[in-house]
């Protein structure tokens, strides 16, 4: 059985899910995630440490995410409803579900040893085009986080997983950004 929780979308619309919270997907210091019953597109995060704050920063998020997500890739693992428990308590945020089957950090296309042992592309100086084709895909998500106004902060080969075929990539851990809304700034806390 699952844990049963709320999560509240920006338009307002509301719908019940179960999480999977005997078999987390990953662990961080901020706080876990964990798979959505019967939904294979979408994970929760829900936060160690739930307040005010984190609440306010994840609806300001929500209601403005850069436009980045094209062609049917996501790009940014960005919070998309609030999470909830019975009580109305804020637990975390609802995000897309990444494919880590495809999906490595960005560090393994960046060291030569990581490369070769996997068979990456890039691994070769012919291939040297792969990388340049990771690194222009780094610049559009980072230019499309700051013509929103935010900023990514937590900026680490980890958090940039990278497409093992195509060299896209999705930025994760979202949620250390620096966030703009209107005049108010919510700071990164990490």
């Amino acid at each position: 059985m699952g844990l049963k929780l709320h999560m509240y979308r920006a338009d307002g619309s509301f719908r019940a899910i179960q999480i999977e919270e005997r078999t987390p997907l990953g662990r961080g210091g901020e706080g876990t995630v964990y798979a959505v019953r019967h939904d294979t597109r979408h994970v929760v995060k829900i936060f160690t440490k739930p307040n005010a704050e984190r609440e306010a920063k994840i609806k300001a998020m929500i209601k403005a995410p850069p436009a980045v997500n094209r062609h049917g890739h996501i790009h940014l693992a960005w919070p998309q409803a609030v999470v909830i428990d019975t009580n109305r308590r804020f637990l975390g945020y609802l995000m897309p579900r990444i494919d880590m089957d495809r999906s490595l950090p960005l560090d393994w296309f960046l060291l030569p040893a990581p490369r070769k042992a996997e068979r990456l592309r890039g691994d070769s100086e012919t291939d040297f085009g792969f990388r340049l084709t990771i690194a222009r895909n780094i610049a559009a998500v980072m230019v499309a986080i700051h013509a929103a106004g935010h900023a990514l902060v937590d900026i680490k080969p980890p958090n940039i997983l990278v497409d093992r075929d195509h060299g896209t990539v999705v930025v994760v851990d979202c949620d250390g950004s620096r966030i703009l809304e209107g005049g108010l700034i919510h700071p990164a806390l990490v």
